[in-house]
């Protein structure tokens, strides 16, 4: 799958949490990501977090 050009930009600083879900939503709003790489970019910090937790 060919991502935006910001989604890399974009997930990156949500893995660090300098982004918000909010901010993320508001992406998708302007068009900078599509929904389904919001919703990969908020899986990817779920898998982060849980290989954090062990």
């Amino acid at each position: 799958m060919e991502h935006s050009k910001r989604y890399e930009d974009i997930k990156a600083r949500y893995l660090k949490n300098w982004v918000t879900k909010e901010q993320l939503a508001r992406y998708v709003e302007l068009k900078a990501i599509t929904a389904a790489e919001m919703q990969e970019i908020m899986e990817a910090k779920e898998q982060k977090e849980k290989g954090e937790a062990i």
